[in-house]
Parts: C-alpha cells; sequence; structure tokens
C-alpha cells in the first residue's frame, strides 16, 4: 500500500471501489450512530485506523466517495450522504438494500461488469478476475480485489449469489416494483373511461420471466413475460419503467387496501 491518495484502487489500470458494499455499509452503520457530520479522523476511526492519512485508509474513503456515501466538507470534515444515511437509519430492511442497489448502480465500472452477463450465468471467480483484466482494463496486482469487491456487493444487493467456494451466480435486477420508490403525479387529469376491447394472444410456452399481479378493489392488473431465453440483465433494468407506470395505474384504479404486487415467479 502507498500513502498517495487514490480516487479508485487503479495502480495503472482501470479504477473501482476497493471497498465492498458490505464492508461499506458497516463503516456507515457505525459512523451514523454518530450522525452525519464527522472530522476525516473520527471517520477513519470508525474504519479500524488511527490516521487519516495512510494510504489504505485513503482507499477506502476514496471508495465511500464512489459509493456515493461520503462527501467533502470544509476543512477536514466529512458528511454522510443522503443514501448513507438511508443505510444507517434505514425506515425497513427493503429501504436499505433499495439504498445499497442504488450504490451499486451507481458504480458505471461495476454495473457495466453485471450487465456484460446474462441472468443465471454461473461464473467462476478465476473467470471474473480474468475478464476484469482482459475487457475492462484492471491490473493484474488488483485483479482479486476486484473479484472480491464485485461479487460481495452484488451479493449483498441481490445482483448474485455464491454458487460454493468459487463459483457466483448473476441473478435478475431484484424487485422491480418493489424497489421502485416513484413520486405519483397526485394532478394529474382524470382521463376519460375507454370501452374495453378484447384482445386474442396466442400464448407462447416458456419460463416466466416476469410475472406480477397487482389486485385491485374490483379488479387486478397482470404483467408477464414468457420467454425461452434468459432475458439481459439491462433488460430488468428498462422493466422497472414499465413497473413504475403499472403501479401509477393501479393507483388510479384503486388498489385493493393493502396489498402488494403478487410476484408469480419462480426465481
Amino acid at each position: 500500500m502507498t500513502d498517495a491518495a487514490e480516487v479508485k484502487v487503479s495502480n495503472r489500470g482501470t479504477g473501482f471501489p476497493v471497498l465492498s458494499l458490505p464492508d461499506a455499509a458497516k463503516i456507515i452503520k457505525d459512523a451514523g450512530k454518530y450522525g452525519k457530520a464527522h472530522t476525516a479522523t473520527a471517520l477513519a476511526g470508525y474504519a479500524g485506523h488511527t490516521s487519516a492519512t495512510s494510504g489504505p485508509w485513503k482507499q477506502k474513503a476514496s471508495a465511500l466517495r464512489e459509493w456515493g456515501l461520503i462527501s467533502s466538507g470544509s476543512g477536514d470534515s466529512v458528511s454522510l450522504t443522503d443514501r448513507a444515511m438511508k443505510i444507517a437509519h434505514p425506515e425497513s430492511p427493503e429501504k436499505e438494500r433499495a439504498a445499497l442497489l442504488e450504490a451499486f448502480r451507481g458504480s458505471s465500472l461495476f454495473m457495466k461488469f453485471y450487465n456484460d452477463f446474462a441472468v443465471n450465468s454461473e461464473l467462476t471467480l478465476a473467470g471474473i478476475a480474468s475478464k476484469a483484466v482482459n475487457v475492462h482494463g484492471v491490473s493484474v496486482s488488483s485483479k482479486d480485489k476486484f473479484t472480491k469487491s464485485f461479487v460481495d456487493s452484488a451479493v449483498a444487493v441481490g445482483l448474485a449469489e455464491r454458487v460454493g467456494a468459487d463459483r457466483a451466480k448473476t441473478l435478475p435486477m431484484p424487485g422491480l416494483g418493489d424497489q421502485v420508490d416513484p413520486d405519483l403525479d397526485e394532478d394529474a387529469e382524470d382521463e376519460e373511461p375507454v370501452d374495453e376491447v378484447p384482445v386474442k394472444r396466442k400464448r407462447k410456452t416458456g419460463t416466466p420471466a416476469v410475472d406480477q399481479t397487482w389486485d385491485l378493489e374490483h379488479g387486478s392488473i397482470s404483467f408477464s413475460i414468457v420467454t425461452d431465453k434468459p432475458l439481459a440483465a439491462a433488460t430488468y433494468t428498462k422493466l422497472a419503467s414499465v413497473v413504475t407506470a403499472i403501479e401509477a395505474l393501479a393507483g388510479e384504479l384503486g388498489p385493493d387496501e393493502g396489498e402488494k404486487p403478487r410476484d408469480g415467479t419462480s426465481n
């Protein structure tokens, strides 16, 4: 380790957050017990360091910044961001996970790396390290750190799961509707009711990639995608906007009080 300040671990290669999201969250939770504003030395102390000028702490601080969890103030002051406070003092486990997922999405390299693979792909840790070096330009000396940070972070937000000691499996973007927290437009004009037009479609065979139902006061809305081909991770990201629109529609039609979307997928 050197004492040179690094925005990310680079060592002449592509930078990435050396501190995984679970480790970052632990520091934020410890610091968050004492408020939002801290000195750099105090924040370093929550990470187990006695100095705010050491190389190891500077790398961790840089990772916290890239995760969008801290921001520098005047002088020696450091503040936890709103995202960090949602992790330190979450309203619910679901809200905390949503904040962590937001942090993961904020890392352009990690999201790009995740989107390189089809959903439900089983990967070896050695394969992840090799791809990081050969495709994304991570330095050879940092490939193991990259692999650990990426896998631990992806598992923490539900984008991957460990399969044995040396493998990981990619998972669909979690929650879709559950992770979306849209601000509905309460001032939208009422639309004229339209007559129902029955549409007959041939249902194709395959595995339900998405299958959710929103219960209404006098009915329900169903949304499903049946395919024999795995959806790409980027597709799941786009589907979040579709789910947001359906949730808004369900709100206008009168949701069944207390009901949440029912997920009929097997995943």
